[in-house]
């Protein structure tokens, strides 16, 4: 599955708010998911295709985040290790768009 990350945003109950774009039969789609903060620290999760569950390694809130992804769907478990940035460029110039977290 291949997705490609729009936004990533913390919400006032400390949730975050993914948009991102997948192709789906062929057309790309804008999809949004509200993960819902866990007990566990600095862990979320989202019910789509079974649980996903998100856990961030490591942030600065303006530059990256580096997170994992777990999903478990009936009775497997796939994993994957995320690292997202703003463009350098964007960064240089001030397009990047600001952040929703200080």
């Amino acid at each position: 599955m291949r997705v490609f990350v729009k936004s990533i945003h913390v919400l006032p109950d400390s949730s975050l708010f993914f948009q991102f774009h997948m192709k789906i039969n062929g057309e790309c789609i804008l999809l949004n998911f509200t993960c819902d903060k866990t007990e566990v620290q600095d862990e979320y999760s989202v019910e789509n295709r079974g649980i996903n569950k998100f856990h961030i390694i490591e942030t600065d809130y303006e530059k990256y985040i580096f997170y994992t992804l777990t999903n478990y769907y009936e009775g497997t478990q796939f994993k994957v290790m995320e690292l997202y940035d703003r463009c350098l460029e964007a960064q240089d110039t001030g397009d990047a768009p600001a952040s929703s977290t200080k």
